[in-house]
Parts: structure tokens; sequence; C-alpha cells
């Protein structure tokens, strides 16, 4: 088969590529063998200039056919991208990831630094540590985050450190829901910014972070209606373990027992997936 171009969510033109669709359907925990096969398949309906979400749709559909227990870890990245538009529900679920850590955790606290006031997004605090945490989401899923990104948080890590009206911090994060420049990765590592994203060299990625503590976002699950993904983020479920122990709010959304039953199989369906 000739190389098919395909059409990026930028715009920008590339060469599909079996490895990245092979790679992103491993992610999701399904095997080897079906990864090549959902890959074969969709390989067979390529035509030039397809969309990038028309493969990944395509590819979604085939190993929800085979695998649907996978097919949640597999749109893992759209499902953090639904947490948007604003950073405010992804910054609870990092205190969520933190919380997983052994951490108790709060959002959204402002301290003074040597120069200017500063608004940490996640405060974590463990009998050995305190870690600051500033949360970089973006709805573009494209976006990565520059040199310049890692730069303005080294200022105000900085800032905060030499400040004698601040708490004194452990570690300062950096957490983001895409990838880090090459530059980023470079100048985080020198400096001692701990970094965590879609691509984190030498260390576990986020995404590998949601799967090991079943930290899947409320957001992954397809029998919810948008309207009732955003009821259940504004009173402050974001996960769908809390869902799992809190499902009789789902009473207050007007949904049958049947339709209710069917969500938590569903639940349960991610929860085994990440194991």
């Amino acid at each position: 088969m000739s190389p098919v171009t395909i059409v990026k969510h930028s715009g920008e033109e590339e060469l599909f590529s079996d490895q990245k669709l092979l790679s992103s359907l491993k992610r999701s925990g399904v095997s080897s063998e079906a990864a090549k096969e959902i890959l074969r398949e969709v390989k067979d309906r390529l035509y030039p200039g397809i969309k990038t979400k028309e493969i990944y749709k395509l590819a979604h559909r085939l190993l929800r056919q085979k695998s649907r227990k996978f097919a949640a870890n597999y749109s893992l990245k759209k499902a953090i991208l639904k947490l948007g538009p604003t950073g405010y529900y992804f910054e609870k679920f990092v205190a969520h990831m933190f919380r997983a850590w052994g951490y108790e955790a709060d959002v959204d606290i402002v301290f003074q630094g040597k120069c200017v006031p500063h608004e940490v997004d996640v405060v974590a605090k463990r009998k050995d540590k305190t870690v600051f945490v500033e949360c970089k989401f973006h709805n573009n899923p494209s976006k990565k985050n520059d040199i310049k990104t890692v730069l303005y948080i080294q200022s105000r890590r900085i800032d905060l450190m030499e400040s004698n009206k601040c708490p004194k911090f452990n570690e300062f994060h950096l957490i983001s829901n895409t990838t880090f420049s090459k530059d980023a990765i470079a100048y985080a590592n020198c400096m001692g910014l701990e970094i965590l994203g879609l691509n984190s060299p030498g260390k576990a990625t986020f995404h590998e972070v949601v799967r090991k503590y079943d930290l899947h976002p409320v957001t992954c699950l397809k029998r919810l209606r948008v309207k009732h993904m955003n009821f259940l983020l504004e009173e402050g479920i974001i996960l769908c373990k809390e869902l799992q122990a809190k499902k009789i709010i789902l009473k207050k959304l007007g949904l049958k027992q049947a339709e209710i039953k069917s969500i938590m199989n569903e639940i349960e369906d991610i929860m085994e997936a990440s194991q």
C-alpha cells in the first residue's frame, strides 16, 4: 500500500504511521495481536486527506467491538480534553492524582512571593514533603508546552522559594494534558522541575498514572450525555470511581434504573481495563 497523507488536528499534513497507531492501541492495554488486526482494518479504509479524528473514531469503534473494556483507555486523551474548556476541573483532577500518591491536596491557593503574589494550582502535602503544582491544560491536543512555559514556571518557583511569606515547599511540579518540547524537558530536568505529561522521558506518562490508580474521569463514560457530565463535574464528582460510590446522584438526573445499571457496568469495564 502506498503511503497515505493524513490531516492532523492543527491542519498540518503528514504521512500515516503504522507505528503511531499501533503504539496508541497498545497503550490501551489491548494485545499486540488485536492491535495489529485493528491496524489492518484501519489501513483498508484510509484515503488521502483523511483527518486524524476520523482515524481515531474508526480505531476506537473497532477496538470497542473487539475489546470493549480497553476502549476507555484508548479514548483517555479525548476524555481529559472534556474536562475543559477552562483548567479548573483539570486542577481538581490533578489533586486526585496526588491523593492517590498519599498526599492531602487542595486547589487554588494564593501565596506571596518575594516580588508578587502567585496562585498555586495544587498544593499537596504529606509527612515527608510539600509539593506545589502548576497545571497546564490545553484544549488543543496538539499544543505543546515549550521552553517559554517552563521558563515562566521556573521564575514563579524562584519568586516563591525566596519569599519569607510563603510556606516552604520541597518540589515544584508542572503537569499538563499534552506533551512537552525537547527543550522544555531538557530545561526542566536541568532546573529540577518535575514534569508530567503525555511524554515524560524515563518516567510514567500522565495516562499511565491514570490507569495505574484508577483515575479515569467521568468524561470517559459513553453512556452519559454532555449535560449529565457537566452536572456531575459541577457537583464535584470528577472520577468514575467517585460516581461508582455515589451512584444515587444519577437519580437526580432523571435516569431510569436500567440506564443507571448500564453506566455502572461501563464503569466496571473501565476499572477492569486499568488492572
